[in-house]
């Protein structure tokens, strides 16, 4: 892929293309899921990436998180999309994301790679990838967890406390506060668009999906509410 201005924006529509998959729920990856790790596999975009800034490698990288986190850990579809990615492309996007540019990523964007980190670190444990102390080096960098978005004033009175876990922090209730366990107030960008106005576990967006992931992780585990 020979560079033009408008590549630019390549890795935000590969990350779309990746938000927008539909749910799998199949052990074998979808025809979505082996057409964008195809293209991401491709030695044009494999040049691309090597020449890319930060930003846009964390684009990539969190398109495939966006995949995984469609897959329950353990099961045969993780197992099966694990096979089609190949360890060069992880080793190429966490160096372009990490070891050489990571302090060119904003406050924003660094939340969103360790989120990314977290589920990566966890492949590469499972599946002995080789790539966990490219993660591990990431998380060093300085980052101050997001604010919670608080509920209503009957949800969030002075008996409440917001806890950091990683790159976000959940809310607890003083009171009634179960060890390892906050809250998580939906907020926009985290569910899709439903008419029923559901945020059960299949309105969510990857980009939510992977937020939870990365709690869980941490040993923690997050009760949503809207």
């Amino acid at each position: 892929m020979d560079y033009f201005p408008e590549a630019v924006h390549f890795p935000e529509a590969v990350n779309a293309l990746a938000f927008l998959c539909p749910q799998n729920r199949s052990s074998e990856p979808s025809e979505e899921e082996r057409l964008l790790l195809q293209l991401l596999q491709a030695p044009s975009v494999r040049k691309y990436i090597r020449r890319c800034k930060a930003a846009q490698a964390l684009r990539f990288l969190q398109a495939i998180c966006f995949l995984f986190v469609r897959h329950e850990p353990g099961s045969a579809g993780e197992k099966n999309l694990v096979k089609l990615v190949d360890s060069g492309l992880w080793t190429m996007l966490l160096d372009s994301t990490t070891l050489r540019f990571g302090r060119q990523l904003m406050l924003p964007q660094r939340r969103e790679l360790l989120n990314a980190l977290e589920l990566v670190g966890d492949l590469s444990d499972r599946y002995d990838l080789g790539i966990g102390s490219a993660t591990i080096s990431m998380k060093r960098l300085p980052v101050t967890a997001l604010p919670p978005v608080i509920g209503t004033l009957e949800d969030t009175g002075d008996d409440w406390v917001s806890v950091e876990v990683g790159a976000q922090a959940l809310m607890q209730h003083l009171p009634t506060a179960e060890p390892q366990k906050g809250v998580h107030f939906l907020n926009h960008g985290d569910t899709f668009v439903s008419a029923k106005g559901s945020y059960g576990i299949d309105n969510l967006t990857p980009g939510c999906r992977l937020m939870l992931r990365a709690i869980e992780l941490q040993g923690w585990r997050a009760e949503l509410r809207a």
